[in-house]
């Protein structure tokens, strides 16, 4: 049974609510941006035996799964190096 506290849901098997003319989620399902982006990865990067500049990559948490991905600067997207799932950055 619904709660009758949340405004959204009906009673008796009426309609939810739902506009017809927003796109679902799933249409979008399988197809990854067509802005930068890539494989996350598990390492920051090579560490040299010398001093020198640091890694330009940016760490990011994934929200599947919590792994640390480090990614290049200019993605909008990576997918985890553990779970595959796609990540938005901006």
């Amino acid at each position: 049974m619904p709660c009758a506290s949340l405004p959204g849901l009906a009673v008796g098997g009426a309609s939810c609510g739902a506009r017809e003319d927003q796109k679902s989620m799933s249409d979008n399902t399988g197809k990854k941006p067509e802005k930068p982006g890539g494989l996350g990865s598990n390492e920051a990067g090579p560490q040299a035996a010398e001093a020198g500049p640091r890694s330009k990559r940016m760490a990011y948490t994934c929200w599947n799964d919590g792994a640390a991905n480090f990614v290049e600067p200019g993605w909008e997207w990576f997918t985890c190096w553990r779970c595959g799932a796609l990540v938005l950055t901006a």
